[in-house]
């Protein structure tokens, strides 16, 4: 076993099922019961910290029905996570993830999807209104914000601490498309905005609060234009 075998100073916890063609207790299974045995055996391991990745969508209530049961089972992990840190088995960092876009994302995810149609030169693309308001983060920002959590463990003592990560700035989704349309130098796809309706209870915006991470010294160097200018550069598609 990976635990016996090496001295592990840290685990990264990013695995997850969002749900979306999946029951209830197999997504349950997944954000829960793999990610309850991970912690309990990095904990009896005497690994120093947990760095778990959670989701903005995680609120103190929910009443957005999107995805619920992986809202619900990421919730409910988090729990989890405060009970070992109340014990002081480890540090249970809880990242609290905003709209992650970049290299090797899953081509189901919206952003991945959109780059993907346009790049394909569909005619056309039904959306909603797009003024909901999201917080994009390009994974290059990502994975440099949870080295800063890493290498500055020592500089803060508490067990459970949560962290907001995006870029700390607002989008709307209009504008995320339309951006990408433009960086894409698409003249054919139609853009039809406010032909699918807004989903009930939607959040009208989203910001990470990055001061945690900015009094740690971490700021974002990509916003939403040379974040997506330096991905679609690079994209295969495919």
């Amino acid at each position: 076993m990976v635990f016996k075998d090496h001295k592990i100073d840290a685990v990264i916890h990013t695995a997850t099922s969002y749900g979306r063609d999946d029951t209830a207790l197999n997504t349950l299974k997944a954000n829960e019961g793999f990610a309850l045995e991970l912690l309990e055996t990095a904990a009896n391991a005497n690994v120093s910290v947990f760095l778990n990745t959670d989701t903005f969508f995680n609120v103190e209530k929910i009443s957005y029905n999107y995805m619920v049961y992986y809202t619900t089972s990421k919730k409910n992990f988090v729990n989890w996570g405060l009970a070992f840190a109340l014990e002081k088995k480890i540090k249970f960092i809880n990242i609290k993830l905003h709209h992650l876009y970049g290299f090797g994302d899953n081509p189901n995810k919206f952003v991945e999807s959109i780059i993907r149609k346009i790049l394909n030169n569909e005619p056309k693309m039904d959306l909603t209104s797009g003024l909901q308001k999201r917080d994009f983060i390009y994974i290059n920002d990502a994975v440099s914000a949870y080295y800063y959590l890493l290498e500055n463990i020592n500089n803060y003592l508490e067990y459970f601490i949560e962290v907001s990560l995006g870029s700390g700035k607002p989008t709307t989704i209009k504008a995320l498309v339309s951006q990408i349309k433009q960086i894409a130098k698409n003249e054919t796809t139609k853009l039809n905005f406010g032909v699918i309706p807004d989903r009930a209870n939607e959040f009208k915006e989203s910001v990470a609060d990055l001061s945690f991470l900015n009094n740690l010294g971490f700021t974002p160097k990509y916003d939403i234009v040379s974040g997506l200018s330096d991905y679609i550069k690079q994209f295969n598609f495919q």
